[in-house]
């Protein structure tokens, strides 16, 4: 049950990523990153489906880890997304820091 519930919410994490690397503006990491979570969103899908009851140490383990990689990735996602727009509003300011 607990592997059930890590799943899903990695899966909606996945989900709201790949909404997110669409709308990104550089077209090779756009590519890389909805390969890399429709991939994910992929195994967490047949994860769910699975069903699969058992709650091992290393099943919760596993899922949890799935987890935190799908949340940092998508965190260095929207820090380079950021960080690009910071460098489009300084050029269009004309001024450096």
């Amino acid at each position: 049950m607990v592997s059930w519930i890590f799943s899903f919410v990695t899966a909606l994490i996945t989900v709201y990523a790949i909404y997110t690397s669409m709308r990104l503006k550089n077209a090779r990491l756009r590519i890389v990153a909805l390969i890399a979570f429709s991939l994910l969103l992929i195994g967490e899908t047949f994860d769910i489906l699975a069903g699969n009851g058992s709650s091992t140490i290393l099943a919760v383990f596993v899922e949890v880890l799935e987890m935190f990689i799908t949340i940092g990735f998508f965190a260095l996602l929207y820090y380079l997304k950021l960080l690009t727009e910071r460098k489009k509003a300084r050029k269009r300011k004309g001024g450096k820091r």
